[in-house]
């Protein structure tokens, strides 16, 4: 049987926290550490996440060795960022949407992901009621 994987969570508000409250079933994932630069998340988390890596910043969760993969769920503007600390410390990275703000951003996360030789996955909620509501309308033609 294979290994788990340790999944990182950069960034605990309301993707995070969706994927906190989903890791445990999946038997092939566990929590490796959570990455959040408000102290009073942390705080929170700490009491529900005994024995659990957590970090004030994306950086150092990236060195741990309690970690694989991160999940990047911190805002918009850091994606890029955070890609590139986690490729760059050997970490494979599931990233929310959007990518990044610019194409530049993206291709960056892309080259870091290959020149570090790390999955980059884009996480989107394409199977999410509202979403599939609207394709349904879209198809539709109405």
């Amino acid at each position: 049987m294979a290994s788990r994987i340790r999944l990182g969570i950069a960034g605990a508000g309301n993707a995070g926290s969706a994927v906190l409250r989903s890791i445990d079933k999946i038997s092939e994932i566990e929590l490796g550490a959570i990455a959040d630069t408000r102290r009073g998340a942390l705080d929170a988390l700490r009491a529900e996440y005994p024995g659990i890596g957590l970090f004030d910043n994306v950086q150092e969760m990236c060195r741990s060795k309690d970690v694989d993969a991160v999940w990047i769920a911190t805002p918009s503007a850091f994606h890029a960022e955070n890609t590139v600390t986690a490729a760059r410390n050997g970490k494979h990275v599931i990233c929310e949407k959007p990518m990044a703000l610019t194409l530049e951003d993206c291709d960056t996360m892309i080259e870091a992901a290959a020149k570090n030789r790390v999955k980059l996955l884009l996480h989107s909620k394409a199977s999410d009621p509202p979403v599939v509501k609207m394709r349904e309308i879209v198809a539709s033609g109405r």
